[in-house]
């Protein structure tokens, strides 16, 4: 969170649609953004700075698992959250917080839910994982 209580939010895309049709609803709902390919060099001084990473569905699973671990070994603290497609399940269970079936609204409300648990100083164990069927 910055420190105006925002969570900052760290999302890998690989596809500029699906990253143009996301991010307007994402900023209307107050949240601050960085948008970066999967294939950015990140370092651990610039993954420290955000409370949660989300992967896109257009990051294939193995860099996905690959960025996870990243960010976890860089940032114990941030919550990885993966969005999936409808077509399938995930490819091979790696630790994330949560995998969200594509739908805006189902992100926005998990955001929304990690906002308020951090504004209110409430820590969610790292182990904790939210699964949503949107089917």
């Amino acid at each position: 969170m910055n420190d105006q209580g925002t969570l900052q939010i760290l999302c890998i895309c690989d596809d500029d649609a699906t990253r143009f049709s996301r991010e307007p609803v994402l900023r209307e709902a107050g949240y601050e953004l960085k948008w970066l390919p999967s294939n950015a060099d990140l370092d651990a001084v610039s993954v420290r700075r955000y409370s949660i990473a989300i992967i896109c569905q257009t990051v294939s699973w193995k860099r996905a698992a690959y960025l996870t671990a990243l960010f976890k070994r860089f940032n114990p603290a941030i919550r990885v959250l993966r969005v999936n497609t409808l077509r399938s399940e995930m490819e091979n269970g790696f630790k994330f917080e949560c995998e969200l079936v594509s739908g805006m609204s189902a992100l926005i409300e998990i955001l929304d839910s990690i906002s308020k648990k951090q504004t209110e100083s409430y820590a969610l164990s790292p182990r904790h994982i939210w699964a949503f069927n949107l089917s």
